[in-house]
């Protein structure tokens, strides 16, 4: 009896097995509808006086090369972008002294 339950569960475990990856979508739509997406890259070190920050646009153009749309500037820098930047004490909020 227990040899019978195993062999009904074999065959039991086998089909959903093969349900499952005869049921499987395995497409991956990466492009989607187009909208401007900022991507912001920053170097930021408290011993230095000056800190990098560089804001660009994320791109992806499904008919195009990547290496084409990054020859246009247009693709990746933004005509203006207001980026207000200032000096924040934490500890006045709460927060530790990270140094």
């Amino acid at each position: 009896m227990y040899i019978c339950s195993m062999k009904r569960m074999a065959v039991f475990a086998g089909i959903l097995m093969m349900l499952t990856l005869v049921s499987c979508d395995n497409e991956l739509d990466l492009v989607s509808d187009w909208k401007e997406i900022p991507v912001v890259y920053g170097f930021l070190s408290r011993s230095d006086t000056a800190q990098y920050i560089r804001v660009e646009k994320a791109f992806l153009d499904p008919a195009t090369s990547a290496f084409v749309i990054a020859k246009n500037p247009d693709s990746l820098y933004f005509q203006r972008c207001h980026c207000p930047a200032g000096r924040h004490d934490y500890r006045q909020q709460g927060h530790p002294d990270p140094g």
